[in-house]
């Protein structure tokens, strides 16, 4: 018999193998996120981004004189031009009268960006919605719910399997005592103005175990809530310090996305203009079916954000598109993601196109990702005021 001296995996030892694997991992992400930082910053202490007069007077919706007059000691840059930052500018919508407020006898709206199918921009479109809206003037938490963990990197600036800890996670208060994350380190500050994150990490795969033996009653739990309903309990107690809470869901239906969608008041779900992705979506509303169903949910929003779209004269894209909306009307929303470098080199700099600085690649590719952006911040933040305004009557 010849001797063939190609390697197909392991020979000895697997579980050594794959924990070298993924301490290796660790290691470069962690060298990663120390090379992002020293541009960037880091976490909390990330350097913030700053705005011009022109932007000040937009966000503040006042004149560029009235912005200079009343901020004589803000920071210049090297060419002596002012710069403000988001917390600055929010001050200034104080004095103004410009800051937003939610409607007088409104709730804060928890927001589920739920799927069943990976790839199609889900995170990232739920991180830009977070920043998006807070700049604004919502008060907004980002919940990460997935066990990739990629918004709290996105957020947060942390590798969260190296910098994480469970006592760092929401797990205790979901799995014994809601009243938990009041007192827990589980809902963290960030670099971002009025936005807060409620962070994950690989941990999380483990939790959706545990609250599984709980459910089967092959875990003793003092806890009686129901383990559907776990999260609502806990953003129940949270949420009224928020205008939105946007949770990044898993792409499966187990228990934490049923978690998300029973806490949630609604739902927006990224799709790819793609025949796969429409088949999936397909088996996703029919699941939800039986969510609605269990617990009697009513959703006050639905949206299906079209995602990934190749914008240059993919004939492919356009025409599933336009089938998309034709079958599903109103419930499509009017902006779309494109696949786009911009957003691409903000995801790839641990960033969302709304927190850069300055742009992590071409300015061209940068001001594309942030019109097409705001066009999605916007229509969404429209949705939200009618929404309140109607709760408000």
């Amino acid at each position: 018999m010849p001797t063939y001296e190609k390697w197909l995996g392991p020979l000895e030892n697997t579980y050594d193998y794959f924990y070298d694997i993924n301490d290796a991992g660790l290691d470069e992400l962690n060298e990663i996120k120390k090379t992002i930082a020293s541009e960037y910053g880091n976490g909390d202490t990330r350097y913030l981004k700053t705005y011009s007069v022109s932007e000040a007077s937009s966000l503040v919706d006042r004149s560029t004189e009235w912005i200079r007059q009343r901020s004589p000691d803000v920071s210049r840059n090297a060419q002596g031009h002012g710069r403000w930052t988001l917390a600055e500018i929010d001050a200034l919508r104080h004095e103004a009268g410009t800051q937003f407020k939610r409607p007088p006898g409104t709730s804060p709206f928890v927001l589920a960006l739920s799927k069943f199918k990976g790839g199609v921009g889900n995170t990232t479109n739920a991180c830009h919605l977070v920043h998006g809206l807070s700049l604004k003037g919502l008060r907004v938490l980002g919940l990460d719910f997935e066990p990739q963990a990629s918004m709290t990197q996105i957020l947060g600036g942390v590798v969260p399997d190296l910098h994480l800890e469970e006592s760092d996670l929401p797990i205790e208060a979901l799995l014994d005592d809601p009243a938990l994350i009041a007192t827990s380190g589980a809902i963290r500050g960030t670099y971002f103005h009025n936005v807060d994150l409620m962070p994950a990490n690989s941990l999380m795969n483990s939790f959706e175990q545990r609250l599984l033996a709980q459910h089967f009653s092959q875990s003793p739990t003092t806890n009686e809530i129901p383990t559907n309903l776990r999260l609502k309990a806990v953003l129940d107690i949270v949420k009224h310090e928020y205008d939105v809470v946007i949770i990044d869901c898993p792409p499966n239906l187990g228990l934490m996305q049923i978690n998300a969608l029973v806490a949630a008041d609604g739902i927006i779900t990224s799709l790819k203009p793609e025949l796969l992705d429409r088949a999936s979506l397909v088996a996703y509303t029919a699941a939800m079916t039986g969510v609605v169903d269990q617990v009697d949910k009513q959703y006050s929003y639905f949206r299906l954000l079209i995602s990934q779209y190749l914008e240059n004269g993919n004939n492919g894209h356009r025409n599933s598109q336009n089938a998309i909306r034709k079958l599903y009307g109103d419930a499509v929303m009017e902006s779309t993601v494109p696949l786009s470098r911009g957003i691409a080199d903000a995801s790839t700099a641990l960033s969302t196109v709304y927190s850069l600085e300055k742009p992590a690649g071409s300015r061209q590719a940068y001001t594309n990702a942030v019109q097409k952006m705001d066009q999605v911040v916007n229509e969404v933040f429209d949705d939200l005021m009618t929404h309140w305004n109607r709760e408000a009557l």
